[in-house]
């Protein structure tokens, strides 16, 4: 694997990211070779993982279900409504790695965010966030991540464009 990590403080983020009982973060910028973080990311994700989880804009939805849809992968969608559509994959097999790490790629440019579960299982809710009532009105509800990790499990984060890769770990050797 090619990524250089740094270890830092705090999440960048935390507004959007909510992560309990962690005992490290680390983060590295990705690279603009999106083959090079694909290869890299899976190599990374491929032994570890346990969730997978895609924040897919509503414009995304009926290409994202179809394409899934044809490699009889395994997921929920969460849908709370407006742009808080979420597929959760789970017992993701070696081979649906790569596929998955390509499929959100292919469509990153319209979402927000990946959240990928590695290690022990962990707690994972979607909680509404709370804005202010205007924002709230024009742009509807913003749901976020809010992740408890356990001792050997850790969370990574890919956010926008798939620029920066996040980690919270909790006693999960990155």
């Amino acid at each position: 694997m090619n990524f250089e990590f740094k270890k830092v403080q705090c999440i960048e983020d935390s507004n959007i990211y909510r992560v309990n009982d962690f005992t490290d973060i680390y983060e590295t910028d990705l690279h603009n070779n999106d083959d090079f973080n694909i290869d890299n990311l899976n190599l990374l994700f491929q032994q570890r993982i346990r969730q997978f989880i895609i924040h897919v804009s509503k414009s995304e939805i009926l290409h994202f279900k179809k394409e899934v849809d044809s490699k009889n992968i395994f997921y929920k969608m969460l849908d709370f409504g407006r742009d808080n559509v979420f597929f959760v994959f789970e017992s993701i097999q070696k081979k649906e790695v790569l596929y998955i790490i390509k499929l959100f790629y292919s469509v990153s440019i319209e979402n927000t965010l990946a959240i990928i579960c590695l290690g022990e299982k962990v707690d994972t809710k979607l909680k509404k966030l709370n804005q202010n009532k205007i924002i709230e009105y024009v742009m509807g509800n913003c749901f976020v991540p809010k992740i408890t990790l356990v001792p050997s499990s850790a969370c990574a984060f890919i956010q926008y464009d798939g620029a920066l890769l996040t980690i919270a770990s909790n006693n999960l050797e990155i």
